[in-house]
Formats: structure tokens, C-alpha cells, sequence
């Protein structure tokens, strides 16, 4: 049985008026953030309610880039920060930032695989959900030959992700660098339990990893529950091999007041 940290949350009458809430909600693979400078203006400029960065480095990574201190120093947001791939120095992260609050959370793991993400509580906008910022199993080896072979990873991950937030009853968003595209085994998963903001928005949009030449879209926004998605865009931030994904989605302020219930 999976558990998810939770916040003790006071149960809200049900005569409380309900208020909408439209939460911007961004995803970007910041490559070590070797051009931070540019995802910086980006997020100035489109002012997201929360933020899931992947390919954060450690602050003593080989290669340089944008620490965590850093985009803390810079952006002044709450946030939650774990390394998931590697070892320091030479680890890289996944980084949650929200305009709120963010509560406490965990790494997101399955059996012979590394962490793939990172979930917490949060609250913006008046509206308490759960964000899964994750970066499933990259492919080892020249695609396109080791993408199926690694699908086998992306499929359990993603399983493992719907598992944990089939008990939830109050709005949850996943999102990040799912290193897979749609029929691909995980996505079929996710499209199963989840709403892909891509597809409620109409489909029509830019690659977000347009590598080799082919219109690859592998960065993802997925709601659960009480969510309306208004709008949808790729954006070219020119800071990273990935491109910048942007959501708005209507919640209930109401809808996440609930006490949150244990994950599968």
C-alpha cells in the first residue's frame, strides 16, 4: 500500500459558495538550466501558479547550469526540491515551485527503477490539490531501437502514478517530461485515469521535443477531477532541447477543501 504525505485539512461546509479558480500551470525540461536566464524571463512573463522543472542539477554538478539555490534566489516561491537521477555531484533533479504554499510530499518510485518524480500538496489560487512533477525513464541506447525496450520502465511508472491517485478525491495534476508520446504504452495508461490538457485543448499544438526532426510531443499535462482546461500552448523558450508547456485549468475553490484521503 502506497501513502502520500498529507495536510490536515479542515472539512469545508457544504453551503460554502463555490468560486472558480483558473490555476496557469507550466512544465519545462531546463536541460541543467545552462540558459536559466532565458526560462527566467519566460516565467516572469507568463507568471505560472506553479511551476515543475526538470533536469535541475545539484549545486556541485560537472556541468554546470542552475543550481537550486539559485532558481530560489531568483523566482522567490515556495517550493520542493529532490534529486532523482544520479548521485551527487553528478545528480539532476525535479523542482516544484508554487504561488502559495506547498505541503509536504514524496519521491515516487517503483521496483528497479530510479525515482521518477516527486508529488506534494499545494495551494494556490484559493485551491488545495496534488502535483506530480515527474520525468519517466529515458531510452538508453539510439532511438528509435531503445524506445521499446525502455516503454517497458514508462509503462510501470505511469501505472504506478494512477495507482497512487486512484483514492484521491480532490483535483490532481501530473505533469513533466514523460519521454513518451501517445499511443506509446504509458500514455495509453495515463489517457485511462487522466485528462491530457493537449487533447481537451483541441490537439493542435507544437511538438515539445522536436528531436531528429520529427514533431515528438513527450512533455505532458495530465488533471484528475474537478478541473476544466481553458487553454493549452507549447512555447519556444530557445533555453533547452525541450520546450515550455503552459495550461490553464478551472478548478472549484471549493473542490480541493476536502481532507485528503491515503493513496493506493
Amino acid at each position: 500500500m502506497h501513502t502520500l504525505a498529507g495536510i490536515d485539512i479542515e472539512q469545508v461546509a457544504t453551503t460554502a459558495p463555490t468560486v472558480h479558480a483558473d490555476i496557469r500551470i507550466m512544465t519545462h525540461n531546463i536541460l541543467y538550466g545552462w540558459k536559466w536566464g532565458r526560462v527566467l524571463d519566460l516565467i516572469r512573463f507568463e507568471r505560472p501558479d506553479i511551476i515543475c522543472l526538470q533536469e535541475v542539477p545539484h549545486r556541485d554538478h560537472r556541468l554546470g547550469g542552475a543550481p537550486p539555490e539559485r532558481i530560489i534566489d531568483d523566482l522567490q516561491l515556495p517550493n520542493a526540491y529532490e534529486m532523482l537521477w544520479g548521485a551527487a555531484p553528478n545528480a539532476i533533479g525535479n523542482m516544484t515551485l508554487v504561488r502559495g504554499g506547498v505541503g509536504p510530499g514524496e519521491i515516487l518510485k517503483v521496483r528497479w527503477t530510479r525515482p521518477y518524480g516527486i508529488a506534494n500538496r499545494v495551494e494556490t489560487c484559493g485551491v488545495r490539490l496534488t502535483v506530480a512533477n515527474v520525468h519517466l525513464s529515458p531510452m538508453k541506447g539510439p532511438p528509435p531501437l531503445a524506445f521499446l525496450p525502455t516503454e517497458i520502465a514508462r509503462f510501470r511508472e505511469a501505472r504506478d502514478l494512477s495507482r497512487r491517485f486512484a483514492t484521491i478525491d480532490t483535483p490532481a495534476v501530473a505533469l513533466g517530461d514523460f519521454n513518451t508520446f501517445h499511443p506509446a504504452p504509458a500514455c495509453w495508461v495515463m489517457n485511462r485515469c487522466w485528462t491530457d490538457c493537449r487533447r481537451a485543448a483541441g490537439g493542435r499544438h507544437g511538438a515539445t521535443r522536436p528531436t531528429y526532426g520529427l514533431p515528438f510531443v513527450i512533455d505532458h499535462i495530465f488533471t484528475r477531477g474537478h478541473g476544466q482546461v481553458l487553454d493549452y500552448r507549447v512555447i519556444k523558450s530557445g533555453a533547452s532541447d525541450h520546450r515550455a508547456v503552459i495550461a490553464t485549468v478551472r478548478f472549484s475553490r471549493n473542490s480541493g477543501q476536502a481532507s485528503f484521503g491515503s493513496v493506493d
